[in-house]
């Protein structure tokens, strides 16, 4: 496919309405909505970043299923994936302009010196290395005439020739040695980084170069410099993995590369670093240049875990879950939402464009005919790899899973963090079926106020039963009015039912060092005391659509 010169006029307006006919009208041109001066949280910037992220992986590119072979060979094939990507989102860049004649007619049988209506088209070069087993650093760069965005792709399948163990490293390859492969290691000392330790498999990729051969990171300060960065606006964005590479190779071109980033957008990003290294970043790109877009159920943003010493980088701003009847999102800690069957989910591209998408047009509706409409839900549930790769994390060591930060397995007493009361069940029924739960005073030695915290085995990923120690019943949420906001929690004995997951629960963390406790079966559901009734003795529990207040946030007070 020709590529074009740096915005050149390309065509008449008749063939320009020829051309982009079958585009719908939103899409065209769309990035002249872009705030590209503006380094702060941008909702507009938000949507258009998400969709370019969304639109580079080779599936989602072509619009078919990974495992079709148009798709495989996308994979493959790097100049051809740069043409598909070019004819999925290259309108967004088109602007009309006008190019001068100057004295004389340039089309021949046309006597007119008149203006032509022309149109800009960016440039598109695609930055792609691979070792075949896993090592796979892949970001487009996008370039006009005011700014450049570089897209970094996040973990996907990887094109290699192992005919024994092809198929394994096409699916796992790039898990398994970049994002899985967590030690810390210095960066390269020539940076300028004068303390901490990077995450080695970001690191590894950023910095993958093949004998003899430029490195990723310079080959694509090589395309930058070619296309002027240095007189325009550098952004810089990724999804997953790719918003790790992206926030090191910012970061490493920054204070090495002698390029100035303007702003990265780092989407459903893992930790890049230790404390001290993330901290150079910081000092780096202050918070409003580094900006992160998590979901607060994403299990991906809490990789790896802070208790093998890594730390975020940047602003957080977390997208959240359904409440009430609104369907759509909001960017603060808890607020509305779009509801979803399969959790880890959370982490695709379709989620957060969407979240972008509706948070954009609940505060500016007017743009909704502006731009691209959002990707559609997921139609099925995640993928068998997709579970694989959360449930492995532990065996990797990151011991974070399902979206939640782990709380350590034990015997606890749960006292809510508005009144300070505690959990527990009437001393007289806690060997029955559907015993209420509700608060009391502090229960020192009270075994029907303490409860064992423990993984699910076989369950949901990121699960928890909650088992009172007196009788051992189990913590349940009443399975008829799960999806209702007063719903009853009880005790009930342990069911086992698959699709029933009433009696698991997820344990998110907060700042603050309380916890938010969400019911499997429902997730936009807290575990809930009336803010009127909080300070009573007695008062009931039950599910609540999160509302921000510590009415719904416990502390885990751990007993043994």
């Amino acid at each position: 496919m020709k590529q074009f010169k740096f915005f050149i006029p390309v065509c008449i307006s008749l063939v320009f309405c020829l051309q982009v006919k079958a585009q719908p009208a939103a899409e065209i041109g769309c990035m002249s909505n872009f705030d590209y001066d503006n380094s702060g949280n941008s909702k507009v910037n938000a949507y258009l970043l998400m969709l370019l992220n969304h639109f580079v992986y080779p599936h989602f590119t072509i619009n078919k299923p990974e495992e079709d072979p148009a798709v495989t060979e996308l994979h493959f094939n790097p100049q051809k994936f740069k043409e598909a990507y070019e004819n999925k989102v290259g309108h967004y860049f088109f602007e009309a302009t006008t190019i001068s004649r100057i004295s004389s007619p340039t089309i021949i049988g046309d006597n007119s010196t008149k203006s032509l209506s022309a149109t800009k088209k960016a440039v598109f070069d695609f930055v792609s290395m691979s070792n075949g087993i896993g090592i796979d650093p892949e970001a487009m760069v996008i370039s006009t005439d005011r700014y450049v965005i570089v897209v970094f792709r996040g973990t996907d399948r990887v094109a290699n020739q192992v005919p024994l163990i092809g198929k394994t490293i096409y699916d796992w390859g790039e898990w398994i040695q970049t994002d899985a492969f967590a030690t810390k290691v210095s960066p390269p000392s020539s940076f300028g980084f004068t303390r901490g330790k990077v995450h080695s498999g970001f690191n590894n990729a950023v910095l993958f170069n093949k004998p003899g051969e430029k490195s990723f990171l310079d080959s694509l300060v090589s395309v930058l410099t070619r296309r002027g960065v240095g007189n325009k606006r550098l952004w810089i964005t990724g999804h997953s993995l790719g918003s790790a590479t992206a926030i090191l190779a910012a970061s490493y071109m920054k204070k090495a590369k002698n390029i100035n980033p303007f702003c990265i957008y780092a989407y459903a990003s893992p930790h890049p670093g230790d404390a001290d290294f993330t901290g150079q970043i910081n000092t780096l790109f202050p918070n409003t240049t580094l900006q992160r877009f998590d979901f607060i159920d994403d299990p991906i943003t809490l990789l790896p875990g802070y208790f093998l010493g890594f730390q975020r980088a940047g602003a957080r701003n977390r997208y959240s879950k359904e409440s009430g009847s609104s369907n759509y999102f909001f960017n603060s800690s808890e607020n509305a939402g779009d509801k979803v069957n399969a959790f880890f989910c959370l982490h695709h591209t379709n989620w957060y464009a969407r979240a972008a998408f509706f948070e954009l047009i609940d505060h500016h509706p007017e743009m909704a005919s502006k731009l691209p409409a959002a990707p559609p839900k997921p139609t099925s549930f995640c993928s068998f790899i997709d579970d694989q790769i959360v449930g492995g994390t532990e065996s990797f060591g990151a011991a974070l899973v399902g979206g939640h930060e782990d709380i350590e397995e034990g015997t606890y007493y749960l006292m809510n963090g508005k009144s300070l009361k505690f959990l527990e069940v009437p001393g007289s029924v806690t060997d029955q079926n559907g015993s209420r739960v509700e608060l009391g005073n502090l229960p020192s030695g009270k075994t029907n106020a303490q409860w064992k915290v423990r993984k699910v085995v076989n369950g949901v990923v990121g699960g928890y039963t909650i088992q009172l120690v007196k009788d051992s019943k189990y913590l349940d949420a009443d399975l008829q009015n799960v999806n209702n906001n007063g719903c009853k929690v009880q005790l009930w004995e342990r069911s086992f039912l698959p699709d029933k997951r009433n009696q698991e629960w997820y344990i998110q963390r907060l700042n603050s060092g309380r916890f938010r406790v969400k019911n499997v079966m429902n997730s936009n559901k807290l575990l809930h005391i009336s803010s009127s009734s909080a300070d009573n003795n007695g008062a009931d529990i039950t599910l609540n659509e999160s509302l921000s207040q510590k009415n719904q946030e416990w502390f885990f007070v751990k007993i043994q």
